[in-house]
């Protein structure tokens, strides 16, 4: 019993490290993308109507390029919910009073755009 008992873990050691350098074929083919599958993210939202805005943001955060360039999901609102979104009081006194701070480029140069 007590040998039984003793041989279980090498065994067990044993079927772990076959399977690990057996197990895997490190020449996989990669399967290729399917027909349905658009370009990227950015690129499917382009063809579509309703986010012109989200794209306009984007562009303006400068993270088109990115978002474009990495595996991301997206989960984007459509144009309508963006107007509401900022005809909402709160929202409106906010951007009235971003819209009229300056900042301060790369060049130390204090910008005022409007």
């Amino acid at each position: 019993m007590k040998k039984r008992v003793q041989l279980i873990p090498i065994a067990l050691i044993t079927v772990v490290l076959l399977l690990g350098l057996f197990g895997c074929s490190q020449n996989q083919d990669r399967y290729e993308d399917p027909s349905w599958l658009g370009g990227t993210s950015i690129e499917t939202l382009k063809g579509r109507v309703n986010y012109s805005v989200f794209l306009s943001l984007m562009d303006k955060a400068g993270k088109t390029f990115t978002v474009e360039n990495t595996l991301t999901t997206l989960f984007v609102p459509k144009d309508s919910v963006f107007v509401s979104y900022f005809k909402a009081p709160d929202v409106q006194s906010a951007l009235d009073s971003v819209a009229k701070m300056s900042y301060i480029d790369v060049d130390g140069n204090v910008n005022n755009e409007k």
